[in-house]
């Protein structure tokens, strides 16, 4: 990714994507799974950030496509 796209991005609160506690436990379970004995604080606080934005992103990917006149449903003229 470029410096300028990098700028474009801004910087992104994680506060404002908070899961809720014990999603951010089971998490922890799951990344210190893979990560083994090596995993730090600020190692996990980098997966959870990457987490939360990828599920903002999918997230946000299906309220468009459940926007009327949008979605695979809508080609295959299964839009009501």
């Amino acid at each position: 990714m470029s410096e300028a796209e990098r700028a474009g991005i801004g910087e992104v609160d994680s506060a404002d994507f908070a899961p809720e506690p014990e999603g951010v436990e089971e998490l922890r379970r799951v990344y210190q799974e893979h990560a083994g004995k090596g995993a730090t604080e600020e190692a996990f606080q980098r997966f959870l950030r990457v987490q939360v934005l990828w599920e903002e992103g999918m997230a946000a990917q299906i309220v468009q496509a459940n926007r009327p006149g949008t979605g695979w449903w809508f080609w295959w003229g299964l839009d009501t």
